[in-house]
């Protein structure tokens, strides 16, 4: 018998699928594999933030008091802090007895309408919303609800997801030094869910209720966003907070099923000095 050599099949590790394809496919698997992975770090923050000791957290967090004027207070920008805003957030969360934070409140130079709760007991509150606010109940609401955000420890599920969602992405990326050192800006940016959001807004009406004996002036702020919001249906399902026009209906019902007074005179917006 006698052998005769062949050429090499050359399509032999050639895929007979088209390239285009095979790209498709393994970016999407990729895009699954990473949206679960962010799922499982979001689930996973949200469960193990809430465990963690108030005197762990107050401990940590100690550096983020706005106890002078900082010209970049975390990447934030200027902040300044406040005693008129402290006296009423210290007024404001007389009412809730287990308070366990001693408050911080700082005010940032920025035009954006803002307020968030920092880990720690820090409440920042930007100048655009000040400027916009026409009276203490409608300020005093707005801290309320910050407070509320500490009261469902919703600021350390809020860093949790955002530092865990960096670390993830930073890893897959290959940079994960570098998305420890964005743990700070994480606190700025982390939002929370509808329900957060929501439950903060019930508590923020149980503290003005108890030191008003009304509710008064609670959705104002909100009366004066939905003038600019896009209420889509998308958009009600894809935005983090609640649309100011249902947040706004749901106030009111949690008010009305109290017999919470809701159209008092209101009180004359507070004098703020800040630097």
């Amino acid at each position: 018998m006698k052998f005769k050599a062949k050429l090499a099949d050359e399509t032999v590790n050639v895929s007979k699928v088209h390239p285009l394809k095979e790209f498709t496919t393994l970016i999407i698997g990729f895009s699954i594999f990473l949206a679960v992975l962010l799922i499982l770090a979001s689930s996973f923050a949200n469960i193990v933030a809430p465990l963690v000791p108030l005197k762990t957290e107050k401990r940590i967090f100690s550096g983020l008091k706005p106890d002078s004027t900082n010209e970049n207070f975390f990447g934030l920008g200027k902040v300044s802090p406040s005693s008129e805003l402290k006296a009423l957030v210290d007024k404001l969360a007389k009412h809730w007895p287990q308070n366990p934070y001693d408050f911080s409140v700082g005010i940032l130079d920025s035009n954006e309408i803002n307020a968030m709760a920092l880990p720690g007991g820090t409440i920042i509150v930007s100048s655009g919303l000040l400027d916009i606010v026409d009276s203490e109940n409608e300020l005093a609401f707005v801290l309320a609800h910050e407070i509320g955000h500490f009261h469902n420890r919703d600021h350390l599920k809020g860093l949790g997801r955002g530092l865990l969602s960096s670390l993830v992405l930073g890893i897959v990326g290959g940079q994960s030094s570098k998305a420890l050192n964005s743990v700070v800006s994480t606190l700025s940016v982390s939002s929370y869910s509808r329900r957060d959001e929501a439950r903060a807004d019930r508590f923020g009406l149980e503290l003005v209720q108890a030191q008003y004996g009304n509710v008064s002036g609670s959705t104002e702020l909100f009366k004066k966003l939905a003038e600019n919001e896009n209420s889509t249906l998308l958009e009600r399902y894809t935005r983090s907070h609640p649309i100011s026009k249902i947040r706004i209906q749901e106030m009111m019902d949690y008010a009305d099923k109290h017999n919470w007074l809701r159209k008092e005179k209101l009180l004359p917006a507070l004098i703020i000095n800040f630097d």
